[in-house]
């Protein structure tokens, strides 16, 4: 469909893999994209709030969800047995599907294409009722709206693999310390010790400030430190597994660009300016 790019195609295949917020375009988030639109150039039309309103939108959404299925969703979803054990049907059809012939499959990919062809003319039917201006405007937010969607999903499939590759866990601070304690030892929720543990903290006179909170949380720092030390520790061990095994984009870019250039590894910058240079050329030749 041409309003979603190929990126976030590939980024809707890799969507029902992890558990990520949904974020639907409401007419709030098309108010906050105004300014993005502007720096673009597009023109926003005066009658923006009665054409794009939550209903065009829940329209456009009914329709572009559509585009994402395909042949396999259609087969997995009528041979699923219900009340069996998830993971073990999963496999199971898989492995039924994996197989198939061509031809058997046939039948679903023409499904699939009969359901874009509908898709494709309910869009058009939707979209004719704008004009170009407005047509553009609606372009420029969709394009917003799935770049934001795109990164949100990027840092989630990035924090799942550092969880798959066992990266240290970042220490608690000593006020995080001190709020478990509360909780331990007084027995209230985690929103009840935030908020006594703030209270603490801010009630203390300002003369006696910093001596006052050194004093009640020294523990707790001195916890805290020693806990941080050996969280530096752990996590520059785990980074050097990480280079040994030839994964430098789950360490830091800084010292991952360092150890690119130190091996002889073309960087994003270097491949960039390789870039440019190879189409100034082909300019200048041309002229």
């Amino acid at each position: 469909m041409f309003l979603i790019s190929n990126l976030f195609k590939k980024a809707l295949t890799l969507a029902p893999k992890i558990e990520i917020p949904s974020k639907e375009l409401t007419g709030g988030l098309f108010k906050e994209l105004i300014t993005k639109a502007r720096q673009r150039g597009s023109q926003i039309p005066k009658n923006y709030d009665e054409i794009f309103n939550e209903q065009f939108i829940q329209n456009y959404y009914s329709i572009v969800k559509k585009s994402r299925t395909n042949a396999y969703k259609i087969f997995s979803s009528e041979n699923y047995i219900k009340g069996s054990k998830p993971r073990e049907e999963v496999q199971r059809i898989a492995k039924i599907w994996n197989s198939m012939h061509e031809k058997q499959k046939q039948p679903y990919e023409k499904r699939v294409n009969k359901i874009k062809e509908e898709q494709n003319k309910e869009l058009k039917k939707l979209l004719s009722t704008l004009k170009n201006d407005e047509l553009k405007y609606f372009k420029d937010k969709i394009r917003d709206l799935n770049q934001k969607r795109i990164k949100l999903l990027q840092k989630c499939l990035f924090k799942k693999k550092k969880i798959e590759l066992k990266r240290p866990k970042q220490s608690p601070s000593a006020f995080i310390l001190y709020v478990n304690h509360l909780i331990k030892t007084k027995n209230i929720d985690m929103i009840s010790a935030n908020i006594e543990a703030s209270k603490t903290w801010k009630t203390l006179e300002e003369s006696e400030q910093k001596v006052n909170k050194f004093t009640l949380f020294i523990k707790y720092i001195d916890e805290a430190k020693r806990l941080y030390d050996d969280y530096r520790l752990k996590l520059n061990e785990w980074e050097n597994k990480m280079i040994f095994e030839g994964k430098l984009e789950m360490i830091p870019k800084e010292r991952g660009r360092k150890i690119k250039l130190a091996l002889g590894v073309e960087t994003h910058e270097k491949k960039s300016k390789k870039k440019k240079e190879t189409t100034k050329s082909k300019s200048t030749v041309s002229n």
